[in-house]
């Protein structure tokens, strides 16, 4: 989130106060007399069904996405630090009675569309209904697999 924004008019104004105030993200870069290699990213959703549900053993849910407009993939630095997340919680989410379902990248062809408004959506790469997004949304039916599962 330390580089520029792709689409004008986006973000907050925190976001923007990062961008100016804190150090970049390119670790060749200086700010403020300060080294690079600051990558900030924000994760769109954390889905937690905290109510046992069924398919997931009697279990209580958890799982992680990021949408993108346009079709977009993941930036590199959201990619590496969304994989160290999600190894975390794979590891680590059944000590507090979670099963973790993984993470997932929604694909949506516009900049603000919603999957109502979608004729193609993809889920890490495969395209999906509204009503299997429901499904998968809330701990009904996995619809594919996390997007770093091995």
């Amino acid at each position: 989130m330390t580089r520029e924004l792709m689409v004008e008019g986006m973000g907050t104004k925190f976001g923007k106060w990062i961008r100016d105030k804190c150090r970049k993200s390119s670790k060749y870069e200086t700010k403020n007399g300060r080294p690079g290699g600051l990558c900030v990213t924000n994760l769109d959703y954390v889905f937690e069904s905290y109510s046992p549900i069924v398919a997931l053993g009697c279990k209580k849910g958890l799982m992680l996405l990021e949408e993108k407009a346009k079709y977009s993939d993941l930036e590199f630095g959201q990619q590496e630090t969304f994989r160290l997340l999600d190894r975390i919680l794979r590891e680590h989410a059944h000590e507090y009675g979670y099963v973790y379902w993984g993470f997932f990248l929604l694909q949506l062809s516009g900049i603000d569309s919603s999957p109502s408004d979608e004729g193609i959506m993809l889920l890490n790469a495969k395209q999906i209904t509204e009503r299997e997004l429901i499904d998968h949304i809330d701990f009904y039916h996995k619809f594919c697999d996390g997007m770093f599962d091995a």
